[in-house]
């Protein structure tokens, strides 16, 4: 199908974007630099490899130090006439926002000579040329009215919800720092074009504490997505010298040839996931997913560390510092003030039977909890050979699925005859109109998310009957 190596991604404007990479200012700020923007057909601009790149070598290399991050913002002389404590009290992202667009509001002015502005401001100032020129697209540019076509998908409510968060914020800050932002000309349209560019480019990497570390890299931010490229952290990561210098960095994931484009891995992401944060969404997409939340009741203090112990297992695996940090975790667990948990899990189509097991065992867990027991883990684990517990949180979760599958108000089946229409008047109509992408790629994460519905609920009818019929 079109564009499922390289996917067709609405995030440049052809022409501007064009004049500026022809330059790439960026080049000398860079310690290493072995790709340069290029306009490829069907995917816009990516980075073409100007010399042939072996798998493993390095194409990309930026100091740590010139990439956007919140402690660059914090430490700006773009935003040191701001109350240091304020500061801290503003999001990362939102810090990263506003350094953004300080620089592109003093960028525009009669601006002072590279040698006045230091090397990191000198690159700041031309990758917010380079990012004024790009264009780009999340869900966060959909309608209202473009919204309802993923009605009944979590994505549908994210978008609003994030926009309503972000308006809510630049509210607060004009009412603390208004003046600063009618000074370089800030107001919502700019703030949400800051926070889509950086939902779009930016990336997040594990630290040493425990924390993620939110990035933009100059030039990190234009390599397109590959199918191709393996989900690991051995492509894009944070490097650090033994002097502690830190540095971004992008690797080839495979041998690249002179002129070839370089790529990398944007992660597992679903395609709800892909469309929330760039505008495109995969056909069959391997890391297609939903995610579902269960408000468990409260439970003793004695049997709060099992379930802990089991939430840990929602998403084991050590996370690599300086590794790409996800952008969901496979499932977590948060406590909540009135003393009730709320159990967060993602069910993908190729691993719904551990998965829901693993959702089985906090339902178990609840009803051996019943009356302020705390049960060991030993009890737990027979509790799956009771046949009354067993078929009663079968029935408990098939239950909510059935509610989330209720809530979409089309079936699955229509679903897939309306992709197969819109796939089949795409192949005859190019380019596709902006609303004929948006419904075609609606109904891609519509059919990948029903589909994991109807292969998670087959499997609970299965164990339902194997259940009935055991002894």
């Amino acid at each position: 199908p079109q564009a499922t190596r390289f996917p067709r991604r609405p995030r440049q404007r052809s022409d501007a974007m064009a004049a500026v990479a022809e330059a790439f200012a960026l080049e000398p700020h860079l310690e290493v630099c072995r790709a340069r923007p290029a306009h490829f057909e069907g995917c816009g601009v990516g980075m073409r490899c100007d010399e042939a790149v072996r798998k493993g070598e390095e194409l990309l290399r930026v100091p740590l130090s010139k990439c956007w991050t919140a402690e660059a913002a914090r430490s700006s002389p773009e935003l040191s006439a701001l109350d240091p404590e304020l500061l801290e009290a503003v999001s990362d992202e939102s810090l990263i926002a506003l350094h953004l667009l300080a620089v592109r509001a003093a960028a525009g002015r009669q601006g002072a000579a590279e040698e006045e502005v230091g090397a990191e401001g000198a690159v700041r100032r031309a990758h917010v040329k380079l990012l004024e020129a790009a264009e780009f697209e999340t869900l966060l540019d959909w309608s209202p009215e473009d919204l309802q076509l993923l009605a009944g998908s979590k994505w549908a409510m994210v978008a609003a919800q994030q926009r309503a968060d972000m308006l809510e914020e630049f509210s607060e800050l004009e009412e603390v720092i208004g003046d600063f932002l009618a000074g370089l000309q800030i107001d919502f349209k700019a703030f949400l074009w800051a926070h889509r560019l950086l939902l779009s480019r930016s990336v997040h990497f594990y630290m040493e504490d425990g924390s993620t570390l939110q990035v933009l890299g100059p030039g990190q931010d234009m390599f397109n997505h590959s199918l191709d490229a393996p989900v690991s952290d051995e492509d894009v990561n944070l490097a650090t010298a033994q002097d502690g210098h830190r540095s971004l960095v992008i690797r080839a994931y495979k041998d690249f040839e002179a002129g070839e484009q370089a790529c990398y891995s944007y992660g597992g992401a679903s395609n709800g996931r892909l469309l929330m944060m760039a505008g495109f969404v995969l056909p069959g997409n391997a890391f297609d997913a939903v995610e579902l939340q269960f408000m468990l009741p409260p439970c003793s203090d004695a049997a709060r560390p099992l379930f802990q112990q089991l939430a840990r297992g929602l998403d084991a695996g050590a996370h690599a510092v300086g590794s790409v940090a996800v952008e969901t975790k496979s499932g977590f667990m948060d406590a909540l003030p009135d003393g009730s948990l709320a159990l967060h899990a993602q069910l993908t189509g190729g691993a719904v039977g551990p998965q829901l097991e693993r959702v089985l065992a906090f339902f178990r867990l609840v009803r051996l909890c019943r009356g302020g027991a705390a049960p060991s883990l030993e009890e737990l684990a027979a509790s799956d050979g009771d046949r009354t517990i067993r078929l009663a949180v079968l029935k408990q979760l098939r239950d909510h699925l059935q509610q989330m599958l209720a809530a979409y108000p089309s079936a699955l089946a229509e679903d897939e005859a309306a992709l197969r229409a819109a796939e089949e008047a795409g192949a005859v109509q190019a380019p596709t109109p902006k609303e004929e992408r948006r419904r075609e790629s609606s109904l891609r994460v519509l059919v990948g998310e029903k589909r994991i519905f109807a292969q998670a609920l087959a499997w609970l009818v299965a164990r339902d009957g194997a259940s009935s019929g055991s002894a």
